[in-house]
């Protein structure tokens, strides 16, 4: 058929009119029609086999789009731990307060110890009883000594330890305050929540029976938490 048709169109018009060349081309255009359908019904074939994979490629948006939506909704659902960069700076400046507090509170438990022990002179010639003085005395004597008109510090009295350890107990709840506040809607109940740990720190720090015990527990919080840590 092809030969014929490239026959016919040496002479297009005289073949046109008295020749073969109309019913070649009709034959050439049924052809091409054959091969067009074939064509498209191998590809009809190729897309049925493959439907499974182009619906995984045309889903494959769909669900990254809707993967990205419930990882950020349940995150910002769930309860995170507190910034430690800002939310916790009022919970670790309160914990500073106390550290001050602490520091004052023992200074001066130290200061009235060391005030409060008396040690025993003896008396005078006469053979009269022996005096007591209290120790910060006698050292007080020892230093006017060495530098004369120098007077010895009294000992702190008991107002003044009182109101230490009161100011430190003041700084004890504001820390438990500013950690319930710091905790309230965060997380609380998950194995990588600190706070578990830190309210029984906290209540140990409310409950122990000297300044030196808080001042351990202090320690170990300061040290422990990443809540007080920048």
């Amino acid at each position: 058929v092809m030969q014929s048709y490239e026959n016919e169109m040496r002479h297009p018009l005289r073949n046109l009119l008295m020749g073969q060349l109309v019913r070649s081309l009709l034959i050439q255009v049924q052809r091409l029609k054959l091969d067009t359908e074939a064509a498209m019904l191998e590809l009809d074939q190729i897309l049925r086999a493959n439907e499974l994979s182009i619906s995984l490629v045309a889903a494959v948006p769909a669900l990254a789009i809707s993967w990205g939506l419930l990882v950020g909704l349940y995150r910002w659902l769930q309860p995170r731990a507190p910034d430690a960069k800002r939310a916790a700076v009022p919970c670790r400046m309160a914990l500073v307060d106390l550290e001050r507090s602490l520091a004052h509170a023992l200074e001066v438990e130290e200061a009235e110890a060391a005030g409060g022990a008396y040690a025993a002179i003896p008396g005078d010639a006469a053979g009269g009883p022996a005096a007591s003085v209290p120790a910060w005395g006698r050292m007080g004597s020892m230093r006017r000594q060495a530098d004369v008109g120098a007077a010895p510090a009294a000992p702190p009295t008991r107002p003044i330890v009182s109101e230490a350890h009161g100011l430190v107990i003041f700084q004890v709840h504001r820390v438990h305050q500013e950690a319930m506040e710091l905790f309230r809607s965060a997380d609380r109940s998950s194995r990588f929540s600190e706070w578990p740990a830190l309210s029984a720190d906290l209540a140990q720090l409310a409950g122990a029976t000297s300044t030196a015990q808080r001042a351990r527990v202090h320690e170990r919080m300061t040290h422990s938490y990443k809540v007080f840590q920048r």
